[in-house]
C-alpha cells in the first residue's frame, strides 16, 4: 500500500496534496511530494464566540463552577506526554492562585499524574472529555496549548475564533501561526515551565483589545476567498 501511494499518489504532479501548514508542506516536500498546496483548518465561527454579554458570561461560570472573580485559563487535549500538560500543571504551581483558575478538558494516562501535581492547588477542574468545550471557550480568558508537536490544531484555532488571547509552546506550527499576523499569542520554550508561567502573565499584561476572532476569521474561515489558504482557492486553481 505504501509503495502504490508512494508511487501513484505522494510523487504524482497531477495529484494535488493539500497540506493542513506550511510545516506539513514543507516536510513532505522533503521527502519528495509533488503539486503541494496549503489550505488551513476551517473553523466554525458561529459555534466558537464569545459571550454574548457580561451577564451571560457571569452565568455560564457560575453553571460551570468556576470563579467569577479570576483569569480563566483553558487547556483543552488528551493527557499524554505529546501534550505535555505536566509542563502546565507545573507552571500553575508558579502562579497566583487567588489570581488565575484553570480548567483542563481531556483525559489520558498523565491525568493522575497531574492531579498530584496540583495536589496542594485549589484553582482548578478537570472537568474530562466535554462535548462542548465551547461553553468553556465563552467564559475563558486565555487558552494554553504546551504541545510537543502539532499539526495544525483544532482546539487552539476554536480558542482563537472565540476570541481567547492563546499561550503556546515554541514548536514550528505555532511559529507559523504568529508569522500570519499580530495574533494575541505568547510563545514559551517547549518543556519549561518556568517561562510558561511567565508568557501566561505576560498574555495579560497587555491593555491592547484582543483581535483573535478577527484575525482568525481572515485565515481560517471558509468564507475568506481572499486567503491564500482558503480550501475552494486551491481547488479552483
Amino acid at each position: 500500500m505504501f509503495f502504490l501511494h508512494n508511487q501513484f499518489v505522494f510523487k504524482n504532479d497531477n495529484v494535488i496534496k493539500l497540506c493542513v501548514s506550511i510545516n506539513v508542506e514543507n516536510v513532505l516536500q522533503s521527502y519528495g511530494a509533488l503539486n503541494t498546496k496549503v489550505a488551513y483548518n476551517f473553523i466554525d465561527s458561529m459555534a466558537f464566540k464569545p459571550a454574548q454579554s457580561e451577564v451571560s458570561k457571569l452565568n455560564l461560570l457560575a453553571s460551570l463552577s468556576i470563579p467569577a472573580n479570576k483569569k480563566v485559563v483553558v487547556f483543552c487535549g488528551h493527557m499524554t506526554e505529546i501534550k505535555d500538560p505536566l509542563s502546565l500543571a507545573r507552571a500553575i504551581r508558579r502562579l497566583d492562585e487567588d489570581k488565575y483558575f484553570f480548567v483542563f478538558l481531556g483525559d489520558g494516562p498523565l491525568k493522575a499524574d497531574v492531579q498530584n501535581e496540583l495536589k496542594e492547588q485549589s484553582n482548578y477542574i478537570m472537568p474530562g472529555f466535554v462535548s462542548f468545550p465551547e461553553k468553556y471557550y465563552k467564559c475563558a480568558d486565555a487558552f494554553v496549548m504546551t504541545s510537543l508537536t502539532e499539526g495544525m490544531p483544532m482546539a487552539l484555532l476554536e480558542a482563537m475564533s472565540a476570541n481567547l488571547r492563546i499561550v503556546a509552546s515554541d514548536i514550528d506550527i505555532f511559529n507559523e501561526i504568529c508569522g500570519l499576523d499580530e495574533f494575541d499569542m505568547e510563545l514559551f520554550g517547549v518543556g519549561d515551565d518556568v517561562l510558561l508561567s511567565k508568557a501566561i502573565e505576560k498574555s495579560f499584561s497587555t491593555q491592547e483589545i484582543c483581535r483573535n476572532r478577527d484575525l482568525s476569521a481572515k485565515y481560517f474561515s471558509g468564507d475568506d476567498l481572499f486567503s491564500q489558504f482558503n480550501l475552494k482557492k486551491c481547488i479552483d486553481e
